[in-house]
């Protein structure tokens, strides 16, 4: 083996280039790489962030579609409720009016009777008197 000055020439300018190459590509190649992998990093976590951010509004909005579906269960069910309170109350006041235009409507029919009845009790006496008179074919 022959060990002579341009091995070690060579070594050195193979030392020196990868110094340089180091310098000028290895290094900015290795800084992009990291900034790269850090800004990945910050982005997934930031999309993770928001993933949960996201979750949690998306439960606080189910969860105040249930608070008012039972808001406005409770107020329909109160409306119903005053509903039928109203038609029962209606009912009553109807039913009543009926009732008193009934006894009303007796009371006139009972006066009206009572005045028939008169009328027909005072006439019936002359109709049989004069049924009587035209049967016997007399004055009774």
């Amino acid at each position: 083996m022959d060990f002579d000055l341009t091995l070690v020439f060579q070594m050195g300018i193979l030392l020196v280039l990868l110094g340089v190459l180091n310098g000028l590509v290895l290094r900015p190649t290795l800084d992009v790489i990291v900034r790269r992998e850090k800004c990945t990093e910050g982005a997934l976590a930031e999309a993770e962030s928001l993933r949960r951010q996201g979750d949690d509004d998306r439960d606080a909005y189910q969860q105040e579609i249930r608070e008012a579906g039972r808001r406005a269960q409770v107020i329909r069910d109160a409306l119903v409720q005053e509903g039928r309170e109203m038609e029962k109350k209606l009912l009553q006041d109807a039913r009543q009016k009926v009732l008193d235009s009934l006894g009303k409507a007796r009371g006139e029919i009972a006066n009206e009777r009572s005045i028939a009845q008169s009328t027909l009790d005072a006439s019936t006496h002359d109709l049989a008197r004069e049924l009587t008179a035209k049967f016997l074919g007399r004055e009774v």
